[in-house]
């Protein structure tokens, strides 16, 4: 392999894994960031259940996350809020290879601090 096709070829890896990355690292950085809105959301007491499911399903959207309403719970307990959500988005890499992501997370907060 002479020193250009060498090179041209080193980029064109290079590339391929900067999109493979970022195929695999949005997803990732969506649940890291609709977590931390939700851990936001719960901290705050005098809301109803049903407002803090209805502002995780909003700040789901404004994340770019499809969240099915019935995959969202929150409980109530006094001033004890706990938020739990789970969702798959599928990774397609160049149309070949596809991959299920799951993700979960449970948030507690306590109120009246």
């Amino acid at each position: 392999m002479s020193g250009w096709s060498k090179g041209l070829f080193c980029l064109g890896v290079f590339i391929a894994a900067l999109y493979a990355g970022s195929q695999y690292g949005m997803p990732y950085f969506r649940y890291y960031r609709l977590k931390s809105d939700v851990s936001e959301i719960v901290r705050f007491p005098g809301y109803s259940a049903a407002d803090i499911k209805a502002r995780i399903l909003e700040k789901a959207a404004e994340d770019g996350v499809t969240l099915d309403p019935d995959d969202v719970y929150v409980q109530v307990y006094g001033q004890h809020f706990d938020a739990q959500a789970s969702w798959s988005e599928e990774v397609d890499l160049f149309g070949r290879y596809k991959r299920r992501l799951n993700f979960a997370f449970d948030v507690n907060a306590g109120g009246g601090n």
